[in-house]
């Protein structure tokens, strides 16, 4: 198991993205695994602009990875279109739309994985809430002292500088290999982007395993 620690912070302004797993943010409806109430954030709750996916399609533009896509996806019953050529791929691309009502949707292309794209079709929706961005991050390095006060938690987001300070005290030696420079830069990172960005009402300490 692998610690992903991101330090998150509540902010006003909407992202600049058309990803609609971007958008969104924290709304009062899907609040939850935090360590306070939701009005711990007042400062930042307003009405804000939220995605709702409602199709996906996955498009892949080499032909050695086709079946592979297909395999892949098979489960989740994801339709997969090969882009062989631009024009034919977008008029498949338009009679699909046509045929399943999205025409009127947006839409955005994730291009992170090599092997194929995915388009999501969203709308978009006002709720109270809060954007977010990402401010510090760390992955795995803290010592045994850090699960006793996480890891058997319920919560997975926390918000109090007693729980910034707690964490950053368990950054320590996470393989055989690392130096005692290894874990002082890692403190050093730590400190920068966690306990040296902190701000009451804002902050949040996310984890992931």
């Amino acid at each position: 198991m692998v610690l992903d620690i991101s330090h998150i912070k509540a902010v006003l302004e909407r992202p600049h993205t058309t990803a609609p797993y971007e958008l969104g943010g924290v709304t009062d409806d899907n609040f939850r695994g935090f360590n306070v109430e939701f009005s711990h954030f007042h400062k930042y709750i307003q009405l804000i602009d939220c995605s709702n996916i409602q199709h996906t399609i996955i498009i892949v533009e080499d032909e050695k990875y086709w079946q592979e896509t297909i395999d892949w996806f098979k489960q989740s019953q994801y339709p997969v279109f090969y882009k062989q050529n631009e024009e034919i791929f977008q008029k498949e691309l338009q009679a699909y739309a046509l045929k399943n009502h999205l025409q009127t949707l947006h839409k955005h292309i994730a291009t992170d994985v090599i092997k194929w794209k995915v388009m999501y079709y969203y709308e978009m929706a006002r709720k109270l809430g809060f954007y977010t961005k990402e401010v510090g991050y760390q992955r795995k390095g803290m010592n045994d002292n850090f699960w006793k006060n996480f890891y058997f938690n319920t919560n997975y987001d926390f918000v109090l500088k007693d729980d910034f300070e707690y964490a950053y005290n368990c950054v320590d030696y996470y393989c055989p290999s690392d130096t005692k420079v290894d874990v002082l830069e890692r403190k050093k990172k730590f400190k920068e982007n966690f306990l040296d960005k902190y701000e009451f009402g804002a902050s949040c300490l996310s984890l992931s395993y």
